[in-house]
C-alpha cells in the first residue's frame, strides 16, 4: 500500500551560530485503516530514495491500558531521552500511548539541539508508540514555533486547549496550555479560561485524564471531578530527603495528590535546571487503567 504524504521547508534559525542554521525538509504522512495489534513494515521515500525499513505495532484495544509519563526532559542533547528510551523498551510493558508533560527541548530553534531530540522521538522505542505532549513555559521562552515544528515531525502531538478521545478506549485526554499571568486571580482565570476550551471537545460524563504543565491545574481538575490529572513543571524541587522536596515553593510540588474525587500527580521531571539533583532523582511513572 502507498500512501501520499506532504513536505514543508522549514528555516532552523534561532542558534548563534550562522554555520548551525538550516532550511530543512520536514515529511508527514497519515495512514488509516490499519488493523488493531498488528506489525506493520514501511518506508518513506520520494520514488527514488528511500528511508530504512521501520516497523511498528498498533494497538490492542481489548486489554488493560498501560501509559507512561515523561516531563520536563529540557534536553539540549539525548543523554536524558537516550536513558528514557532504554528504561521503557526494557520494561516489558505494551505501552498504548506516552505522555510528555511539557518542556521537552531547551531550544527548538537550534538545529543540533533538534535534529537530537526529534531523532530520539522519531526511532526506535519512544518513535514507535503515540506521544501525547503539553506545552511548558520553555516552549515559550525557547522558540515556539520551531518546537510546534518539531513535535508535528514525530509520533508526538500536542493539545493545546482541547481534547482528543483515545483510540479504541472509552476516555479522552485533554491538554492544556501553559499560563503566564502572575496576579493570582488572573492566574485562576486564565486557567479556567484554557480549562472551558479543552472540555469543550469532550463529550458530557466522558471520562477524562487532563494534562498540563502547571501542578494548580489539579485544583482545576477537581472542580470537574476529573479523575486524573497530570502535571510537572516543579522539578520535585530537584532537592528532597525521605521522599519530601526540600523546598517546596509551588502548592503542588512532588507526588500523589487527592483532593475528592480526583487523583493529581505532580511528576519529578526527566531534566533539570540545575546541575545536580539530590534525594529527588528523575523519574518515569507508569499507569494502567483497569478494564
Amino acid at each position: 500500500k502507498t500512501v501520499e504524504g506532504r513536505s514543508v521547508l522549514t528555516e532552523m534559525k534561532s542558534s548563534g551560530s550562522a554555520s548551525t542554521n538550516y532550511t530543512v525538509l520536514e515529511n508527514t504522512v497519515t495512514i488509516t485503516g490499519l488493523k488493531p495489534d498488528t506489525e506493520y513494515v514501511a518506508k518513506v521515500g520520494d520514488g527514488e530514495t528511500f528511508s530504512d525499513i521501520k516497523t511498528f505495532t498498533t494497538d490492542n484495544p481489548g486489554v488493560d491500558t498501560n501509559f507512561f509519563v515523561i516531563g520536563d526532559t529540557q534536553a539540549n542533547d539525548t543523554t536524558n531521552t537516550d536513558l528514557i528510551t532504554k528504561y521503557l523498551s526494557e520494561s516489558g510493558v505494551k505501552y498504548a500511548f506516552g505522555t510528555q508533560l511539557g518542556d521537552a527541548c531547551d531550544n527548538g530553534g537550534d538545529y543540533g539541539m533538534w535534529t537530537k531530540i526529534n531523532k530520539v522521538f522519531s526511532d526506535g522505542f519512544l518513535g514507535n508508540t503515540d506521544t501525547i505532549h503539553v506545552l511548558g513555559n520553555h516552549e515559550y521562552y525557547r522558540g515556539l514555533p520551531h518546537i510546534k515544528d518539531l513535535l508535528k515531525k514525530t509520533q508526538v502531538h500536542v493539545l493545546i486547549n482541547r481534547a482528543e478521545q483515545v483510540p479504541g478506549r472509552s476516555f479522552w485526554l485533554a491538554g492544556v496550555d501553559y499560563p503566564f499571568s502572575r496576579d493570582k486571580e488572573a492566574f485562576r482565570r486564565q486557567r479556567a479560561s484554557f480549562m472551558t476550551k479543552a472540555f469543550e471537545y469532550v463529550p458530557q460524563d466522558a471520562p477524562v485524564i487532563l494534562l498540563a504543565h502547571h501542578p494548580e491545574f489539579i485544583d482545576d481538575g477537581a472542580e470537574r471531578r476529573v479523575p486524573l490529572v497530570l502535571t510537572g513543571h516543579t522539578h520535585g524541587s530537584q532537592f528532597g530527603f525521605f521522599g519530601r522536596p526540600l523546598f517546596p515553593v509551588f502548592k503542588y510540588t512532588r507526588g500523589v495528590v487527592r483532593i475528592g474525587e480526583t487523583f493529581g500527580y505532580v511528576h519529578s521531571g526527566n531534566g533539570s535546571w540545575f546541575p545536580f539533583r539530590f534525594g529527588c532523582p528523575p523519574e518515569i511513572a507508569y499507569f494502567r487503567l483497569k478494564i
